[in-house]
Parts: C-alpha cells; sequence; structure tokens
C-alpha cells in the first residue's frame, strides 16, 4: 500500500458517504501530485460537490444526448457510444477519446468497457486524470480562490456556495486535527520530561547507595577474617569492600572456611 495522504477517518469526518474508494483516493492523489494541503483541499471539496460526497460515481443521466458527439470521440452512428462513455468518476471522464486517453495513460484496456467499468474502479483516479489535463495544480498553486478553482472545473459557478463550504469545512476540520496533534505532542514532550527526571532521580539514588555501601578501609570487626581470605588467596584487594563483601568474609572466617 501506498503513502495515505487521507485517512478513513478523515474522509469520514468530511462527510463522505463510502469510504471503499480510498484505496484508489490515496493511488490517486500520489499519482497525480496532488499532495500538498491545498492541493488536496480544493480536489476533495469540488469531488464531493461533483459526486454529492460520493453518492454518484456516474452521470445521473442515461448519456443518450452524446450518442454521435464527435467531438467527444464518439462514432457518428447511433451505436451506444453516448450512453457506454458517459460521465465517470467523482469529476465525471465523459466520451470515447477522453476515456482512451485514460486508458491509456493507466495502461488498463478494459477502461474502453465503458462507465460502469470506470465509476466502479477509478471513481478518484479518473477524476484525478481529468485535474492533471486541465493543469489544477499548477492553478491552485497560483494561489487561485475557490471561484477561479470553480470556474475551471464546471464551467461556470454551479453550486459555488456548496462548493465554498465542503472547502471550508475541510480547511477547518485540519486545522482541528493540527491543533489535536500539536496538544498531543506536546502532553508526550511533558511526558518524556517527566520520564527522563525520574531516570535521572533513580540513578542519582543508585549512586548514593552504591557510595554508601563502599567502605574506604576494612573495619575492625572484619580485620581478622580479611587477613585469612589473603592468606587464602581468596582477596588480593581487601580495601574498598562494601559491607556486605566484609560481613559475607567474617561469615567464613567464623564457620572455620578461611
Amino acid at each position: 500500500m501506498g503513502k495515505v495522504y487521507v485517512s478513513a477517518e478523515q474522509l469520514t469526518a468530511f462527510g463522505w458517504r463510502d469510504d471503499s474508494t480510498l484505496a484508489d483516493l490515496n493511488a490517486a492523489l500520489e499519482q497525480y501530485d496532488i499532495t500538498t494541503p491545498a492541493r488536496i483541499a480544493h480536489f476533495i471539496s469540488q469531488c464531493g460537490h461533483e459526486s454529492g460526497m460520493g453518492r454518484w460515481t456516474k452521470e445521473l443521466a442515461d448519456g443518450t444526448a452524446y450518442e454521435t458527439r464527435t467531438d467527444l470521440g464518439n462514432t457518428p452512428e447511433i451505436d451506444g457510444d453516448g450512453p457506454r462513455y458517459r460521465g465517470a468518476g467523482f469529476i465525471q471522464l465523459t466520451g470515447r477519446s477522453n476515456y482512451q486517453r485514460f486508458a491509456n495513460y493507466i495502461g488498463d484496456p478494459r477502461v474502453m468497457e465503458g462507465v460502469d467499468y470506470v465509476a466502479a474502479e477509478y471513481p478518484w483516479m479518473s477524476a484525478g486524470f481529468w485535474w492533471m489535463n486541465n493543469g489544477m495544480n499548477r492553478l491552485v498553486d497560483s494561489g487561485a480562490t475557490v471561484e477561479q478553482i470553480t470556474y475551471r472545473v464546471n464551467g461556470g459557478y454551479n453550486g459555488l456556495s456548496e462548493r465554498r463550504r465542503l472547502y471550508e469545512r475541510w480547511i477547518d476540520q485540519r486545522h482541528r486535527e493540527d491543533a489535536e496533534m500539536q496538544e498531543a505532542i506536546e502532553a508526550l514532550r511533558q511526558q518524556n520530561a517527566q520520564l527522563q527526571y525520574t531516570v535521572q532521580a533513580l540513578a542519582n539514588r543508585v549512586a548514593d547507595l552504591e557510595h554508601l555501601a563502599q567502605m574506604p578501609a576494612v573495619p575492625d570487626w572484619a580485620q581478622d577474617a580479611v587477613e585469612s581470605a589473603v592468606a587464602a588467596g581468596m582477596v588480593d584487594t581487601p580495601e574498598g569492600g562494601s559491607f556486605d563483601f566484609y560481613r559475607f568474609v567474617t561469615i567464613l572466617k567464623r564457620k572455620g572456611l578461611i
């Protein structure tokens, strides 16, 4: 699986009706370089309006109006090209010639089976193909407004208020996510600082205990035992041991083991 630019949770929070096309969405974003926050915001919101937030993956009209439309690459005969190559995807790919270009671009000849196949398999990818061919990334990068983006997508301003509302919803949603992420990062930073403080305090305590356990000279009560241990070759550096060490040597002495 490729990089995830939009998660299922983000798409659902946005109000998308079905996240089953999520893999196609992220593949399209990667394929057509719709990867900056601004590009994604405009693409998602425009597709949201065009598709009724994912409700429609193909044109509602039956496509007979496109029959014999040679300007779309359809044949001049009444042979079903109109219905077969009517609008498909979240920004509707229309006409035999556009289907053929899309099929060639993605390397899938089954695209030419028509609207049902594209709508089911490539609702986002076909929209991204249109987005690329119409220079939408450059337009977004130039700082275009929702109005300017809408005019390029729609050829007019149909549904402008809804498109603007969806764009602002996506932007607001991402701002909230960013704020929540920053809060989570700050909480983790504070937890890490507290953990480091605790670890250092424990390290200091261990060092103190080790220091206290060291005895720079052999205590009087262990002198005989240490001398016996040295004579037996058990100890070669008697000084600087711990209390427990000298007590252990004393026990051995009392048991007659050294």
